[in-house]
């Protein structure tokens, strides 16, 4: 889990989360292995490349407070501020530097790019497993 884009979430919502996660089926397929080479292992070393999520994180910050689920703009930011590490600040999606070839570039999740999407298709149990486009 990218643990450092979810530092921003108030401590009900981390629960809420850890709750959610513990819940679903865990996945029955073998990992892959993690691999740094040689050009890898040099950026770390000179701390150009952090390797673990908890490296990005401010472990001494202060919690953020409880903040009202409500349609306003601070809501929004407040949740939307999780999806951005792997959509992009705009989130427009698209291939994050540095991941595999075979790795899945996140979706455009900007109001262009989810405009055929219903918000009953994000609350379906399908969307729920991580497939949005299932539930089409």
């Amino acid at each position: 889990m990218p643990s450092h884009e979810f530092t921003n979430l108030n401590d009900a919502d981390v629960i809420g989360l850890i709750a959610y996660l513990k819940q679903i089926p865990k996945v029955a397929r073998a990992m892959r292995a993690n691999h740094v080479g040689p050009i890898g292992r040099l950026l770390y070393l000179k701390g150009d490349l952090p390797l673990l999520p908890a490296e990005l994180m401010n472990h001494t910050a202060a919690h953020p407070a409880e903040i009202t689920s409500a349609p306003t703009a601070e809501y929004g930011r407040y949740i939307a501020n999780a999806c951005a590490g792997c959509h992009g600040k705009t989130f427009s999606g698209g291939k994050i530097p540095g991941t595999p070839p075979e790795f899945r570039p996140p979706a455009n999740i900007t109001p262009t790019g989810i405009g055929r999407y219903t918000e009953a298709d994000f609350s379906s149990p399908r969307c729920a497993k991580g497939n949005v486009q299932a539930a089409r």
